[in-house]
């Protein structure tokens, strides 16, 4: 199992995970699929950090990644584009990328802009109505 911690990208260039306002940790695991866990806020000042890691997780496993966004507590606009680069990635990859532990509020805005449409384990989940 890969526990390797992968650098950002912040303000001031490539920073190791504990130096950002956004946890990023991944475990790359011996039949080749691979967890990245994010935690934090996912918007324009993370967001590019974010999609880099995840990017870097496709391309050292060898499988099928998931993103666990259970720890994710906001998601601008920035974010969202970040996840369907995350997606983007594993596709050119020619790997499978799903999300888990997504909140219905984030849930929901990636149905109301379409962002879901990248990722099919979203359409069973149940989004409260507001």
């Amino acid at each position: 199992m890969d526990r390797t911690a992968l650098g950002t990208w912040g303000p001031a260039g490539w920073e190791s995970p504990a130096a950002t306002s956004l946890g990023l940790t991944h475990r790359i695991y011996p039949d080749g699929h691979a967890v990245a866990v994010i935690r934090g806020e996912l918007d324009a000042a993370t967001a590019p950090g974010a999609q880099e890691y995840v990017r870097q997780v496709i391309e050292r496993s060898s499988g099928p990644v998931a993103v666990d966004l259970s720890g994710v507590s906001f998601c601008d606009a920035r974010g969202l584009r970040a996840l369907v680069g995350m997606s983007s990635a594993a596709r050119t990859a020619g790997r499978r990328l799903s999300l888990t532990g997504t909140r219905p509020g984030i849930t929901k805005i990636m149905r109301i802009t379409g962002v879901d449409a990248n990722f099919p384990e979203l359409r069973g989940q149940r989004v409260p109505s507001s």
